[in-house]
């Protein structure tokens, strides 16, 4: 008895051990197939957002953003910056400057203007240098934090950079601008700038994908049947257009559409609501759009050469 009772007690073990091994086999198929299921939707939900835009031959894909744009971005607020002159006689006497408040008679210097003494800024090397960063990083205050974004289509002399905030562009705001002017052989003569204050409101906060902006425009009859997507960035934008200068600003993580080349729609990334600048000229955008990029700079300053 007490040998069957041990045989016994071992053909227990090895059930329990295959039982075990086959629930073990069962929650991973589970598991995956979970997986699986969860994938497809994610699919199931794009795809009819993709396959509407397709329908209605609206040309799109080639203007989506890469698949390692952000998923979460801070909101900001930003307040008008005031320059010292401390300040501004510190960096005059490191470079070949003179710089100078808008209007000169100013208390608070909100804006300032700098001319180059001697020879003017040639700026061959550093368009092959991540567009101007030597000029920028030397010249100008807090100039790594700004970035090209046009050439004024009345006058190609005239370059347009705005302020960025973890290297996404606050869109269109005269409060964080920089316009360079260059002479006719190309080189920088002069710079006009203001800054902002930037300050992190909420930091990562969950953001809607370009799709999904593209969807909100199409439902919104915003985006017509054959339309082209010309482009879509992800940035900054504040919905408060009237603020006074002395107002703090609050700056929402933005999908910025340009459609048919002609009209920009800042739709709000965490709200979804949208909003259209009267006020812009989207054909200067297209010209910074086809010069911002290394090869292609250089050409275009040379146009009226």
């Amino acid at each position: 008895m007490k040998g069957w009772g041990k045989m016994d007690w071992s053909r227990v073990k090895t059930i329990f051990i295959l039982t075990f091994l086959l629930f073990d086999v069962f929650l991973a198929y589970q598991l995956i197939d979970k997986k699986n299921t969860s994938s497809q939707f994610e699919q199931y939900k794009k795809a009819p957002i993709q396959k509407t835009l397709a329908d209605a031959n609206i040309s799109f894909k080639k203007a989506l953003p890469p698949p390692e744009t952000p998923t979460v971005m801070d909101f900001i607020s930003g307040d008008t910056h005031v320059f010292t002159k401390d300040k501004i006689n510190e960096k005059e006497k490191a470079t070949n400057q003179k710089i100078t408040p808008v209007p000169e008679n100013t208390k608070e210097i909100t804006k300032i203007k700098s001319e180059m003494k001697g020879d003017p800024f040639d700026i061959a090397d550093s368009l092959k240098d991540a567009n101007f960063s030597i000029f920028l990083e030397t010249n100008v205050i807090n100039g790594s934090e700004y970035r090209f974004s046009y050439v004024d289509q009345e006058d190609p002399k005239h370059l347009v950079f705005y302020q960025t905030y973890q290297d996404n562009q606050i869109f269109k705001q005269d409060r964080g601008k920089l316009d360079i002017y260059l002479n006719d052989d190309g080189d920088i003569v002069s710079y006009e700038q203001t800054y902002l204050n930037v300050k992190t409101l909420k930091e990562d906060q969950k953001i809607e994908s370009a799709i999904q902006a593209l969807s909100l425009l199409h439902t919104n009859r915003y985006l017509q049947a054959n339309d082209k997507v010309t482009e879509i960035k992800l940035g900054y934008s504040t919905f408060n257009t009237d603020a006074g200068a002395s107002e703090v600003l609050v700056f929402v993580p933005t999908w910025r559409v340009l459609v048919n080349g002609e009209k920009f729609f800042y739709v709000n990334a965490v709200e979804g609501t949208i909003s259209q600048l009267e006020t812009e000229k989207p054909n200067e955008e297209v010209s910074g759009k086809a010069i911002d990029n290394e090869k292609a700079i250089p050409k275009q300053l040379k146009r009226n050469e």
